[in-house]
């Protein structure tokens, strides 16, 4: 988890300075609350009890503690207000889940994942795939209203998922007090500059309103207001509670303990500014409390999720300590049994068949290819697993920032309503790379980006331009367009590519040269689903090489170019680099009716395989083969292949070697370090055996080149890294840096 507590708390650094703003409206402001009417289902003479479930991130998780030891004494709920996390676990429990329930559902949940702002790679569409590995940072950026746009926070499409499975039977309930327990939450209004308690509407809206942290989630829109995590304005909802009819108030202050000396440095003042701001009013709120339980965390800290069993335990605890005061309210046996008989019979069960598919929120051309995908749904009975997994799907179009479902009746007929956030910021959407290459003699670095727009020359289609700057030059643009609503498509493309080559003799370089191509082309392809494509074109271009340094060359390479390429791709990997499970294999075979200075035809064909084997819990046994042969003709020095840097005979230095044909194969273990501040995922010690070699012909004896490289290997945020040693045959030896694209 630390990689992920790294990466939240500088987002929330980054956004301090929102909340800072907020200070100043803490005092004097005022605030906006619905109308409390709370139906209660207590007996006549007794007090009404109510808990306020306060905010605290993973520390959230001991309100599951409390809640079970309240059960095991018989003490009822009459009324539930919570803020962020507070909010979340009090929903649960409003809709009638017990704390069993509660702690069942959070435990099935992978904390790795929930925060993920993409779905996983299986689920993501083939060319969002590329978009991945061709540009591996983490940044996404938007074109929009004439300027470039920046996400706002993370959607956390998967808690909205989660939210809907958990209200989908109260999915037309407008008012909280109708749920099984009544129910508020709160959250901070930024248009407004005030706190607003949410007690109708959306259910599942509001649980994520109340939970939206600033720089980490983005904020919740609703009738006018912009929504974010309540913890600011009142963290603890002692007085919300007391509002709602509560007699007696049961306050649970998580992160209570009394703050020792710290030494705040930089950026992290800011931070210590808002939780002191905080704990501040949570104190004042909990003094309107009759009781407060303050569960103590120990080490663990706001981003623990994986601590479930040690935050119920201190929940549970808190309880205890406070039994004396708690016990009071407990009521006998018969009373108890009566309380939870009122209490389930106003628990739903969805049993829904929808008729309908409405989607919300949309573009008309999204929502068309939404319903289309959700039409298995009408007329069956709902599988709300089934639809979540069909839903990420939908999401691995990189559309949308989340989806949200429910069921209501309109008219008299049960529709399955999709509410869509499209993001905000785009379409088109801008990726960048930073690409560098360099061993201990040369260095190339190639910044790229690629400006994406959706559906302009209608659905489905995409203008894709890329542009390349720094030691090459690149420009490329294709649009591809499906045929007929089908899998078959067209991608008529222009592209223009500059790189710098070199020419080596008994490891010297001794030419630098310029190869510039220009090319122009249309394929014909058909998609196979979200893992695999298979394209056949035809190619027109001119290719003009300019030398830079060293011996004489032959003008013979510069002229017209014509030739026909089939190209396959399958992906099936489920991570961006170094996947445990999956496969990645390319295959392109061209054949030129046409080259400068030759009368013959040219045909190659070249692939590549990369599979890595689980070694354990985390470690890796990875592998890759790699080949090139021209099967007619002989290539020119434009044509040839290469080998040469890192995975691909690490010793040589990169693209020293060329030739007609090639082989090529690594195999070795990466050992996982965890994760670190700076990667994405696990960093990971590599050591691996490569053997290769370039040649003129298959029929000769193939004198094949032997390395070992040792090297470091992760995902960041501002891509792929690797940086390692090789030692090869003699006296070959070469220290790699790689950044953006190393596969």
């Amino acid at each position: 988890m630390a990689d992920m507590k790294t990466q939240l708390i500088t987002r929330l650094i980054k956004k301090a300075c929102l909340w800072v703003v907020m200070l100043g409206l803490l005092f004097g402001c005022g605030m906006a609350i619905n109308p409390v009417r709370a139906d209660n289902i207590t007996k006549p003479g007794r007090p009404k009890i109510g808990i306020a479930l306060g905010g605290g991130g993973a520390a959230g998780l001991a309100h599951i503690g409390v809640l079970k030891w309240l059960e095991e004494n018989q003490i009822p709920l009459d009324y539930i207000a919570g803020t962020s996390m507070g909010g979340l676990i009090g929903g649960c429990y409003a809709t009638g889940m017990s704390a069993d329930e509660i702690e069942s559902l959070f435990r099935s949940i992978d904390w790795n994942q929930m925060f993920e702002p993409s779905p996983p790679l299986k689920n993501v569409d083939f060319r969002r795939k590329e978009d991945q590995r061709d540009y591996s940072t983490e940044l996404e950026f938007g074109y929009k209203n004439h300027s470039i746009q920046l996400p706002q926070g993370m959607a956390g499409y998967r808690i909205n998922l989660m939210l809907s499975r958990i209200v989908l039977p109260y999915s037309d309930v407008t008012d909280f007090d109708e749920l099984p327990i009544p129910y508020r939450c709160v959250a901070s209004d930024l248009n407004h500059s005030e706190p607003f308690v949410m007690g109708n509407g959306s259910l599942a809206e509001s649980m994520r309103a109340t939970m939206a942290v600033p720089g980490i989630f983005t904020p919740v829109k609703r009738d006018g207001r912009l929504l974010i995590d309540g913890g600011i304005f009142d963290n603890v909802p002692a007085d919300i509670a007391k509002q709602m009819g509560a007699d007696v108030v049961i306050a649970v202050h998580l992160n209570a303990a009394e703050r020792q000396s710290r030494n705040y440095d930089n950026g992290i003042i800011l931070l210590g500014m808002v939780d002191a701001v905080v704990e501040s009013n949570s104190r004042k709120t909990s003094k309107m409390a009759d009781v407060v339980l303050r569960p103590q965390m120990g080490q663990l800290g706001l981003l623990s999720w994986k601590a479930l069993d040690h935050f119920i335990y201190y929940g549970y605890t808190a309880a205890a300590a406070q039994a004396e005061q708690l016990k009071k309210y407990a009521l006998d046996n018969e009373d108890w049994q009566k309380y939870l008989q009122k209490r389930n019979q106003r628990r739903r069960v969805a049993n829904i068949i929808p008729k309908a598919i409405m989607v919300q929120g949309a573009s008309p051309q999204n929502e068309t290819v939404i319903k289309a995908a959700l039409q298995g749904y009408i007329d069956k009975p709902l599988d709300p697993i089934r639809l979540e997994a069909d839903l990420t799907d939908i999401m691995g179009s990189s559309l949308y920032e989340s989806l949200r479902y429910e069921c209501r009746i309109i008219n008299g007929t049960p529709f399955l309503v999709i509410d869509v956030i499209e993001k905000p910021y785009g379409p088109p959407f801008i990726h960048f790379a930073l690409n560098l290459n360099m061993d201990d003699r040369q260095a190339e670095i190639n910044p790229r980006f690629r400006v994406t727009a959706f559906n302009p020359w209608g659905p489905g289609t995409e203008l894709r331009t890329d542009v390349g700057i720094g030691s090459e030059l690149y420009f490329m643009s294709e649009l591809y367009k499906p045929l007929y609503n089908s899998q078959w498509f067209a991608a008529p493309f222009i592209q223009n590519k500059r790189e710098n080559c070199s020419i080596y003799y008994n490891d010297s370089r001794t030419t630098d040269y310029g190869d510039n191509q220009f090319e122009a082309g249309l394929d014909l392809g058909y998609a196979f689903g979200k893992s695999a494509e298979l394209r056949l074109g035809y190619v027109l271009g001119y290719q003009d090489l300019h030398q830079q340094l060293g011996q004489d060359l032959s003008s013979d390479f510069d002229g017209s170019t014509r030739r026909t390429r089939l190209k396959w791709t399958l992906d099936t990997t489920d991570q961006e680099i170094l996947a445990r499970k999956g496969v990645s294999w390319k295959l392109e075979a061209n054949w030129y009716n046409s080259l400068p200075g030759s009368s013959e035809a040219l045909g190659q064909v070249e692939t590549q395989l990369i599979k890595c084997f689980p070694a354990g819990k985390k470690d890796l046994i990875f592998g890759l083969f790699a080949a090139g042969s021209t099967f007619t003709g002989n290539a020119d020095l434009l044509q040839e292949f290469r080998l040469g840097g890192p995975f691909r005979l690490g010793s040589y230095h990169i693209n020293e070697l060329s030739g007609d044909n090639y082989l090529l194969g690594d195999l070795g273990y990466l050992k996982s370090l965890g994760t670190f501040p700076f990667t994405v995922g696990d960093l990971y010690l590599g050591l691996w055996y490569e053997t290769g070699g370039i040649f003129e012909n298959w029929s000769a004896d193939q004198d094949l080149h032997k390395d070992l490289s040792l090297g470091f290997l992760s995902q960041t945020i501002l891509g792929q890294v690797y940086f390692g040693i090789s030692y090869g045959d003699g006296s070959n030896r070469s220290f790699n840096i790689m950044l953006g694209h190393v596969f």
